[in-house]
């Protein structure tokens, strides 16, 4: 009886620092140049959209800047930016798209439409990945084949233990459908396939938030393409949602999209 209760004990010990350590493998690529670089490989176009981003952006992109896997372009896809994000991607060698209205989907689809990668990787700009994420990522991708979209875990960087156990958790235990734009892998001819990003507001599935990433994961297994979700890989990201909504509100989605109040602007 004492031996279970140990058991379980570390087991519930062991879950609760899960997303410790995966936040904590995330931030070291802030500071850490990769150890070693992959040059070959197929080419990743990672896809970011913006709108004043210039707090987020740098340790974003500084943490893509220090992956193992080398064979990526970066594309900001930004819409209307009056501070310095667009100096800032400049000066990491990012291409820069003009988005003319409001719309995630929107802007990931323009971001795809330069695109130059056999895989497309969106992501957001509070994002930061462990220095062999992309390396994980893309011989994941290689070597299972089936799969046409690969999405990740997701996991916060700061925030109280409940609400970084509560975030990991809904990330990994959500329909293998629900994919969350943090960190969506898919093959360039299966975005072709589907369409790309719906661009109208809660997409398809008629949600009262924009749902662009759950949308497009939906059409993808719709569509007949594998979907996998890796809950060893994680993107770690910022609480800043959570921050300003609250709770309840961000899990039950009763926030407006992008570009923002996220960001404390409109």
């Amino acid at each position: 009886m004492l031996a279970r209760a140990l058991a379980l004990s570390l087991s519930i010990v062991t879950l609760i620092k899960k997303p410790y350590d995966l936040a904590e493998e995330a931030l070291k690529s802030l500071s850490t140049p990769p150890p070693y670089k992959i040059e070959d490989g197929p080419l990743v176009s990672i896809i970011i959209p913006t709108f004043m981003e210039e707090k987020w952006l740098p340790n974003c992109l500084t943490s893509l800047s220090n992956q193992t896997y080398r064979n990526f372009e970066i594309i900001i896809a930004d819409y209307s930016s009056w501070d310095k994000t667009r100096e800032i991607a400049s000066s990491f060698g990012a291409k820069i798209v003009d988005v003319p209205e409001r719309g995630i989907g929107l802007a990931r689809n323009m971001g795809a439409e330069i695109a130059q990668g056999d895989y497309f990787f969106f992501t957001d700009a509070d994002c930061i990945y462990k220095l062999s994420f992309l390396e994980e990522l893309i011989d994941y991708a290689e070597r299972y084949k089936e799969y046409g979209l690969i999405h990740t875990a997701n996991v916060l960087y700061e925030g109280s233990p409940l609400i970084r156990l509560l975030f990991y958790l809904q990330s990994i235990i959500r329909p293998i459908w629900r994919s969350s734009g943090r960190g969506i892998l898919v093959r360039r001819e299966v975005f072709e396939a589907v369409g790309g990003f719906d661009e109208t507001k809660g997409g398809r599935l008629g949600y009262k938030f924009e749902a662009e990433d759950i949308d497009f994961g939906y059409r993808v297994m719709a569509s007949g393409f594998g979907i996998e979700r890796p809950s060893w890989l994680a993107v770690a990201t910022s609480a800043r949602r959570i921050k300003q909504f609250g709770l309840k509100k961000y899990v039950l989605g009763e926030y407006d999209g992008f570009p923002a109040p996220r960001n404390g602007v409109f």
